[in-house]
């Protein structure tokens, strides 16, 4: 995930009222001490809709976001982080 998409992510998030907390360093499973960015939310299914959301409002979406080839997911136990 680039700095771009993790921040629109989270602006994303605020705009409907939930929290997200950007990770500038998140290395997670199968990276080998590779680091990226990620975003940390109470509920995954609530990242769709608050994009949908933001966009709908007028706000453009980073065209990283728009060809991204999907994202991977940790659980971090009543939290998710997206990567």
């Amino acid at each position: 995930m680039t700095q771009e998409e993790a921040y629109f992510i989270q602006s994303a998030m605020h705009f409907i009222g939930h929290d997200c907390d950007v990770r500038d360093s998140y290395s997670g499973r199968g990276m080998y001490d590779k680091t990226t960015y990620a975003v940390v939310v109470d509920d995954i299914t609530t990242i769709i809709p608050a994009v949908a959301s933001l966009a709908a409002d007028g706000e453009p979406i980073p065209q990283e976001f728009s060809d991204s080839e999907g994202y991977r997911e940790d659980s971090m136990g009543r939290q998710v982080v997206i990567y």
